[in-house]
């Protein structure tokens, strides 16, 4: 993009876009208006940025333009299911990604299958190609908001706790891994969050309560 900022000799940007347009047609561009009074030109390739940006002057007034450096977009994801043994150098060498980072238990700190990674783009793809490395499935990247694992409330962790012991599976007062025995045996559990009240654990990703947080 160029911007074209207020000049002296011409009323507005808009009038020196129009002395532009009428000295060099063959220049071939789109205008909208910027922040602070100015305008954004697009040219329709390098050669006509490279063109605009070398006027000096139009109809014998002097005047510059501006090239806008330009901050392309990002998103992140995770992938599935990548080895504990395989190295994040793999993923490094791919021409989209720009960061990667080893995805952790929040409790201990232990190594996960996952590894958050930064694209370029706007779009995240369902799947990643890393050649004799294999296929890896992607999901979009949605950050955890902090919880305790004490009472299962959000907004603080166990270190700063002041709340009672409960279960994050059925809201009892005790610790979740007694739900949890139960369920390695299949016996019946009834499901109650600690924190929205419904039928399911805590860390549910599409719980009201937690969803509530991750926006804030």
């Amino acid at each position: 993009m160029v911007r074209v900022p207020q000049t002296e000799g011409f009323e507005n940007p808009y009038t020196l876009i129009d002395a532009i347009e009428d000295a060099y047609p063959q220049l071939k561009f789109r205008a909208h208006p910027g922040r602070d009074n100015d305008f954004l030109l697009h040219p329709k390739d390098d050669e006509a940025l490279a063109a605009l940006l070398s006027l000096t002057s139009v109809n014998s007034k002097p005047m510059k333009l501006h090239l806008v450096q330009t901050i392309p977009p990002k998103i992140t994801g995770i992938v599935m299911g990548y080895p504990l043994r395989l190295w994040l150098e793999h993923l490094q060498k791919h021409p989209q990604i720009l960061e990667t980072t080893r995805c952790t238990t929040t409790r201990d700190g232990v190594s996960t299958r996952q590894v958050r990674i930064t694209l370029e783009g706007q779009t995240l793809p369902s799947q990643l190609d890393l050649g004799v490395w294999g296929t890896f499935y992607l999901r979009p990247f949605s950050p955890e908001p902090t919880r305790c694992y004490r009472c299962h409330a959000f907004g603080h962790t166990i270190y700063r706790n002041r709340q009672a012991k409960k279960c994050g599976i059925c809201s009892a007062p005790h610790d979740t891994s007694i739900c949890l025995e139960k369920y390695k045996r299949k016996e019946q559990i009834t499901s109650c969050c600690p924190n929205c009240g419904k039928a399911h654990h805590a860390w549910k990703p599409k719980c009201e309560e937690r969803q509530r947080h991750v926006l804030q």
